[in-house]
C-alpha cells in the first residue's frame, strides 16, 4: 500500500500492510544458478521428544498406562510424523520444480523477461513424474527471488506471453510516430514473433497502453 495511514475500508482503523516474501531464492554462485527454499530456514517443526518416547514406551508396554491413552498416543504420533512427513515432501517438490525452471528458463533468469521460453505445469510434472495437479498445488501463491532480487511469482515462469508483452511495451514506448497494432504485428514478425493482430490488440490492453488513435 502506497498511503501507510489508509483506514480500511470497514473503518475499524488502520489497514495493514502485507508484504511479499520469496518461498524460493534462485541466486548465483560461482557462476551456477541454485534454488533455495526459504521455509527450511524460516521455522522447523519437529515431534516433541516427550511424546516419542511414551509412544516407544507405550509400544513395547513399558509405561502402566490405560489403552485410552496407548491409543492416544499412537494416534497422534502417527498424525504428527506424517504431517512433517508431507512438509518434507512439499519442500522436496518445490525444490524440484525450482531446479527445473532454472534448467529450461536460465536465459530469462539471467538476461530477463524478453529471454522467457513457453512451458506449461503439465512439461514440468511429466519432467518430475508427478501429476500436474501437484506441480500446480506447490506453486500456487508463491513468489521467488531471481538473481537480480526481482520478486516474482511462479506463474511468470508459465507465461511466455511476458517477453512479447515487453516488447510491444518497448516499441510503444520508442515510437515517433503512433503506431498502429497492424504495424506492430509486423515488427514482431521481422523479428521472428508471429502473433495474430487480435493478440496484439488484447496484450496492448492488458498493458493499459491506449491505441494508436489516442496515443
Amino acid at each position: 500500500r502506497p498511503f501507510p495511514l489508509e483506514r480500511s475500508s470497514d473503518g475499524s482503523g488502520l489497514a495493514e500492510t502485507s508484504f511479499v516474501l520469496p518461498d524460493v531464492v534462485i541466486r548465483e554462485e560461482n557462476g551456477q544458478l541454485i534454488a533455495e527454499v526459504v521455509e527450511s530456514r524460516r521455522f522447523y517443526l519437529r515431534l516433541n521428544p516427550l511424546y516419542q518416547e511414551l509412544a516407544q514406551s507405550a509400544a513395547r508396554q513399558q509405561q502402566d498406562i490405560s489403552a485410552e491413552e496407548r491409543e492416544h498416543l499412537s494416534t497422534f504420533v502417527t498424525r504428527a510424523r506424517l504431517f512433517l512427513t508431507d512438509l518434507r515432501q512439499r519442500r522436496e517438490t518445490i525444490r524440484r520444480i525450482a531446479e527445473f525452471l532454472i534448467d529450461r528458463q536460465e536465459a530469462f533468469l539471467r538476461h530477463g523477461v524478453r529471454h522467457l521460453g513457453a512451458l506449461t505445469r503439465a512439461e514440468v510434472a511429466a519432467a518430475l513424474g508427478v501429476h500436474e495437479s501437484t506441480v500446480s498445488r506447490a506453486t500456487a501463491n508463491k513468489y521467488v527471488q531471481i538473481p537480480n532480487e526481482e520478486m516474482v511469482p511462479f506463474s511468470h515462469f508459465f507465461t511466455a506471453s511476458l517477453s512479447v508483452k515487453d516488447v510491444i511495451q518497448e516499441l510503444i514506448a520508442n515510437e515517433t510516430a503512433p503506431l498502429t497494432d497492424q504495424d506492430i504485428v509486423e515488427i514482431l514478425r521481422g523479428r521472428g514473433l508471429d502473433v495474430a493482430r487480435r493478440t496484439v490488440t488484447k496484450y496492448r490492453g492488458q498493458l493499459g497502453i491506449l491505441p494508436s488513435t489516442l496515443r
